[in-house]
């Protein structure tokens, strides 16, 4: 953003629209308030116009800390243009990522409701806000948990590591039991991980032990070419949307410029959260 004049705007004439960030620490905005009481406002909020109305670009910190001290203005630099919904969750969503100032829930849903916005891809989104692809369906992929174990991850009694193994559990139940043992301190990520390993081996142990013969496959023709073979006859139509449907949440976690081939070892392979 170009440099332009500080104007000092009144705080009730500032629409503040919802931020990335849901939560402030209250001692945190205590202490703000106090130190801006002692030495000022030392950086100003910056604003943008959305017709005739000034909107909150960046600095909700700072105008609640002044709102505390009762200030009835606040220094801002105002931002001319038009900017769209998804620009504006652009910029706050970057500056936010390099303070660090989000919780991992709150920037996994920034990132969502940017890809919503704006139709980028995850691998696009990325390359934006400055981050590696694989964060970006790291994040992604812990949104598929309820909100209690969201919540609990906000909180920090969830690990982003260890929800991050859970989520990758395809079973719903065990994603649950998983989430109460991590909780209460009785799981960590390597354990998780080391479950979900055990239990795709026995499957691939008991798919080995059946041996299928071409009459007990069904085969479902695509485009271009392409078909999906269920080996498994039995599955009814509502089974096999349920599969496809998780299949499909996981895809779209994944960077959509992948090759086949490397989006299926993403989905198969182990990864650390960073």
């Amino acid at each position: 953003m170009e440099d332009k004049a500080i104007q000092h705007v009144l705080i009730a004439s500032i629409e503040r629209p919802p931020q990335p960030r849901t939560t402030f620490n209250e001692e945190s905005q205590v202490g703000l308030a106090r130190s801006t009481s002692e030495v000022g406002q030392l950086a100003p909020v910056h604003l943008y116009r959305r017709g005739n109305t000034l909107r909150l670009l960046d600095g909700a910190r700072r105008i609640d800390a002044l709102i505390r001290r009762g200030e009835q203005t606040v220094a801002a630099i105002i931002d001319d243009r038009e900017l769209s919904d998804a620009e504006v969750l652009h910029y706050q969503l970057v500056l936010d990522c390099q303070k660090e100032h989000l919780t991992a829930v709150e920037r996994a849903k920034a990132i969502q409701a940017l890809m919503q916005e704006s139709g980028w891809t995850a691998s696009q989104v990325a390359q934006r806000i400055g981050i590696s692809p694989a964060t970006v369906t790291k994040l992604l992929a812990v949104l598929e948990l309820p909100d209690e174990a969201q919540e609990q991850i906000a909180a920090g009694t969830l690990g982003m590591s260890t929800a991050y193994a859970i989520a990758r559990t395809g079973d719903a139940e065990i994603r649950a039991a998983l989430i109460s043992e991590a909780t209460n301190g009785h799981l960590t990520r390597s354990s998780v991980s080391e479950r979900n390993r055990s239990r795709k081996s026995k499957g691939r142990r008991a798919s080995r032990g059946r041996s299928l013969a071409q009459g007990d496959r069904c085969v479902i023709p695509l485009c271009d070419g392409c078909s999906i073979v269920i080996g498994t006859p039995t599955v009814t139509l509502q089974t096999l949307s349920e599969i496809l449907q998780d299949l499909l949440k996981r895809i779209c976690g994944l960077a959509q410029d992948m090759q086949l081939a490397e989006a299926a070892q993403a989905l198969a392979r182990k990864e650390s959260f960073p």
